[in-house]
């Protein structure tokens, strides 16, 4: 969960240095000045260039909630004023899409959007676009066991990531009859974190949960399984525990016979 928010805090730094740039206020100022235009193009151009593993586009919107120029396009003519981020990255605030599909490849993405303002007054917003494989690369490498895995989903239930990919988008986690599954859910809506146990297709799970930014990131795995690694540390964890023990002795032992015979010798 710690990853997760730690890339999008760094995409957001990232934003909020380029949001004071003074080309990309100068070209929302003067949107036929063509010099300004070049600038802003080139800045952004070379900023996502730059960033390319954590920005998937870079776009700058007018008030209107209507693109300007993008790192691609020095010409933009896409439209996001139907956006609820944007519309609130336009009313003054910082904001997060949930996970969509981007408006210029179709890809996965969540969108963190900023505003720009001058005198202020504000002029339009930046908005960076991350892919979401940047994010779920991480939950991706989690197993357990055999079966275990990582799963995300938002905070209405719907799965953003989990390695059937064809649930993203499309299933909802908290739409079960399974009571135990469903009282879990509930507690991951609240913003809970913690854990819990479920049957699930004649399996008895166990499930780790914490909130990350937007989402839910959940841990899943056989009861079994997840036992069964539990053991091995507790194992490992004994087995060090008591070669330290063992040693302790020696060490006393050998500690006491230096004190003990030259006393004797004295004797």
């Amino acid at each position: 969960a710690e990853i997760i928010e730690q890339t999008l805090t760094n995409a957001e730094n990232m934003l909020s240095i380029a949001q004071g740039t003074p080309a990309l206020i100068k070209v929302l100022s003067e949107t036929e000045n063509e010099l300004a235009k070049e600038e802003a193009f080139n800045y952004l151009n070379n900023l996502q260039l730059e960033h390319n593993s954590i920005f998937e586009s870079l776009i700058l919107i007018d008030s209107t909630g209507k693109g300007v120029l993008d790192n691609i396009n020095i010409v933009s003519d896409i439209d996001l004023s139907g956006r609820d981020y944007v519309q609130k990255a336009l009313g003054g605030e910082r904001s997060y899409s949930d996970v969509i599909f981007s408006a210029l490849t179709g890809e996965p993405i969540i969108g963190i959007a900023l505003p720009i303002a001058s005198e202020n007054h504000i002029l339009g917003i930046l908005v960076g676009t991350v892919n979401f494989r940047t994010i779920t690369q991480h939950p991706a490498k989690i197993k357990i066991g055999e079966n275990g895995y990582a799963y995300m989903i938002r905070k209405d239930g719907v799965f953003v990531y989990h390695p059937q990919s064809e649930k993203v988008l499309t299933e909802n986690l908290g739409d079960t009859d399974n009571q135990e599954l469903s009282s879990l859910v509930a507690r991951m809506q609240r913003g809970e974190g913690g854990e819990g146990f479920y049957t699930y297709e004649g399996d008895y799970k166990f499930v780790r949960f914490e909130p990350t930014v937007n989402w839910i990131l959940c841990i899943t795995a056989n009861y079994d399984e997840y036992m069964d690694a539990a053991n091995q540390i507790k194992f490992r964890t004994l087995m060090i525990v008591g070669g330290f023990l063992v040693l302790a002795i020696v060490l006393s032992i050998l500690f006491a016979n230096n004190i003990v015979n030259p006393v004797k010798q004295l004797q």
